[in-house]
Formats: C-alpha cells, sequence, structure tokens
C-alpha cells in the first residue's frame, strides 16, 4: 500500500506542467453548461422522437447572449422518403420575469430514399414571427442576441413515419456566450477555468 507520505513526494516531485495538467482535468468551468453536443437514433417506423437539454445558463446578472445551433444528420438509411425535424425551445428570465418560447427555431431535413449522407445545418441567428398580423408582409428583423440572466435551451428531436428498419442518426448543438464576459473572481487574481492560460 502506498502511503499518503509517498503520494505527497511523488506529487512533489512532478513538473509543474503535469500538476497543472491534472488540475486542468479534474476542474469544471463555470461556463461546462453553456453548450453541448448530442445524438440520438431515430427510428422512422415509430416516428420516434427524443428530448434533451443543450445549454443552461445562471449568470447572476443580465447580458446580452449571442448563440450557435447547429443540426447534423451523420447516417443511416431509409427506404422512403421521410423528414427529420430539430426543434430548439427556449427559456430566458430576468429578475422576476420569465418567458418560454416554444419553436424558437427548426431545423427540417428532408431525407431521400436510400443510404443517408451527413448533411450539417446551422445558424447564429432566428427569424422571430411576424409581429404586426395587420401587415403579414412586413418581415421582422432576425434576432442574433437573448437579453437574458437565466437561459436553457432544449431541443426535440423527431421524425415522420417510414418504414422496419429504417434509422437516423442525428447530432443537435447548441451554444451561447456572453457579449461582456467580466468575472468577479477576476479581480481576486482566481480563475476557476483557467482562463489566464489560454492561448
Amino acid at each position: 500500500m502506498i502511503s499518503r507520505r509517498s503520494l505527497l513526494v511523488a506529487s512533489a516531485a512532478l513538473p509543474a506542467c503535469a500538476l497543472d495538467a491534472q488540475e486542468s482535468e479534474s476542474m469544471v468551468t463555470p461556463w461546462h453548461l453553456w453548450g453541448s453536443s448530442q445524438s440520438v437514433t431515430l427510428s422512422f417506423q415509430l416516428a420516434s422522437s427524443a428530448r434533451q437539454q443543450l445549454a443552461q445558463v445562471r449568470y447572476g446578472r443580465p447580458d446580452n447572449w449571442q448563440f450557435m445551433l447547429a443540426a447534423r444528420l451523420l447516417g443511416g438509411q431509409s427506404t422512403a422518403a421521410v423528414q427529420v425535424v430539430v426543434q430548439y425551445d427556449l427559456t430566458i428570465g430576468v429578475g422576476r420575469s420569465v418567458m418560454t418560447l416554444p419553436n424558437w427555431h427548426h431545423f427540417t431535413f428532408n431525407v431521400p430514399i436510400g443510404p443517408i449522407a451527413p448533411v450539417q445545418k446551422w445558424v447564429s441567428q432566428v427569424q422571430p414571427p411576424i409581429v404586426d398580423d395587420s401587415k403579414p408582409a412586413v418581415i421582422t428583423a432576425p434576432c442574433s442576441a437573448i437579453t437574458a440572466e437565466t437561459v436553457i435551451i432544449e431541443a426535440t428531436v423527431f421524425s415522420t413515419f417510414g418504414f422496419v428498419n429504417d434509422i437516423c442518426q442525428v447530432q443537435f448543438d447548441a451554444q451561447l456566450s456572453p457579449s461582456t464576459h467580466v468575472r468577479p473572481e477576476w479581480y481576486s487574481g482566481k480563475f476557476p477555468g483557467r482562463e489566464d492560460h489560454g492561448t
């Protein structure tokens, strides 16, 4: 059995870069929930669906948030023409206000008959709905930032009906970044995400 003293001596002998690597592996950055990638396998026979949370921000103060949404068909097989839809729902809050925007954005893939080739779609801005029904021809300007203190992005992936053994692998992603990212602990010389070691 290795004694605690032996471990301390061994760790003291490690070079600084090795210790830094160990710390970075065990460290969870404050923004580790600000984006993620998920993947599912859909069965066209069952017109299956899946729902995942992709991002969650509890920033502690309001800010403007840029975003990137993406979806990708990774592969599969289809013996009928079907559709795959990736729908993003957004929940935002500031102070005592909370809003949920269902179908905030969606990607639609037309899947042809045969092997499914990889294809990707992405956006960094979304199109808001028409705001004046008396002027339906007036298109609202695209939205490229979210004003919020709390942000949650969830995605639902679903397909239309197909045939037995028809499947499709789908990856879907979301990323968030604030316009102004100045953390209070930086003024105390603390960098919880090791951002002072960036290149």
